[in-house]
């Protein structure tokens, strides 16, 4: 009888170490497994690593945390261009199942509130069909109205070009409409040239 107990105990207790063994790495709904971890840690390392090197999306702007192939996107960009840009980057990468992009584009600095502390800010998209760095304008054209923008000094490190999508922030200031921000830049298909 002692033999069977002790048969018995030995048995359950082989069978709990076991149990215990296979189940202490495996992945549950809130917890990774060592290799899922290992895993995105990767793809966080080379989303950062497509980041450095992209001249639009800066990887100190933006932060990168992968959970069981789900990429979350946070911080603070530019403009809208670099949050969608920044999104497309890290879908590139193998092993990402999704990516949520919680990029905020920077807020307004409070000198560029307008008239009583409301946000008179306005956007416009279409058609760079004028630069004039000498009177520091653009001019956007969207089907057959075209608007001229003041203050628009920085469109060459922007990248701007006659030709180019854009879509621009700007507030109007004295009569005159001024750029506050460009939010996205398409740049014009050069086969169409």
């Amino acid at each position: 009888m002692k033999a069977i107990v002790l048969g018995s105990i030995i048995g359950i207790s082989s069978c709990a170490i076991v149990a215990t063994t296979f189940t202490g790495c495996a992945s549950t709904p809130t917890h990774e497994s060592t290799g899922e971890a290992i895993d995105d840690t990767a793809i966080t390392a080379k989303i950062k690593a497509k980041y450095a090197g992209d001249r639009d999306v800066s990887a100190m702007q933006v932060g990168v945390e992968t959970y069981k192939g789900v990429v979350q996107l946070s911080g603070f960009v530019n403009n809208d261009y670099a949050k969608k840009k920044a999104e497309q980057l890290a879908r590139q990468v193998a092993g990402v199942a999704r990516v949520e992009n919680n990029i905020l584009v920077k807020p307004l600095s409070g000198n560029e509130t307008g008239i009583s502390g409301t946000n008179s800010i306005s956007e416009y998209e279409g058609e760079v069909t004028e630069i004039d760095p000498a009177n520091n304008t653009i001019t956007v054209r969207k089907a057959l109205i075209s608007h001229t923008f003041q203050n628009a000094n920085g469109l060459d490190r922007l990248g701007i070009h006659v030709g180019d999508q854009v879509k621009v922030s700007y507030q109007n200031k004295d009569g005159q409409n001024s750029v506050v921000r460009v939010d996205e830049v398409k740049p014009r298909d050069a086969s169409a040239q």
